[in-house]
């Protein structure tokens, strides 16, 4: 029985050391807070990409939908469009990347009829 309380600890440590952890910029990134939406910017080594991605905390705006855009080096990189459809969470758009550089994350929002209301960027990522 001292075995199993002793063996719970070190399965814990063992699955935290395992567990995928969030990709971070090299320097700067992060995510930015403006209206409804926190839009974030992160650079993963291991994959050799810049990753975008943005939360819907509230929808006082009554937005309706989203697009979502990484620039890297100047180039603007058009990663999806999506019904906001809940509170939290949006996917991650990716762009592969080589060498070192700049990148920011945009994200426009848009009413019902289509019409454009806002944009939010999130904070620029210095990457290797």
């Amino acid at each position: 029985m001292v075995r199993r309380f002793l063996a719970l600890p070190l399965l814990a440590a063992l699955f935290a050391l395992l567990a995928p952890h969030t990709a971070q910029a090299a320097s700067g990134g992060g995510c930015r807070n403006t209206y409804d939406v926190g839009v974030c910017v992160s650079y993963s080594s291991t994959y050799k990409r810049v990753s975008g991605d943005f939360y819907l905390n509230s929808n006082t705006w009554d937005s309706c939908t989203a697009k979502l855009y990484i620039r890297v080096n100047g180039t603007w990189h058009y990663k999806y469009l999506v019904v906001l459809d809940h509170i939290g969470r949006y996917p991650e758009g990716h762009v592969p990347v080589s060498g070192s550089g700049s990148a920011y994350t945009k994200v426009e929002l848009y009413d019902c009829a289509g019409r454009f209301q806002y944009q939010a960027f999130s904070p620029t990522l210095y990457y290797p």
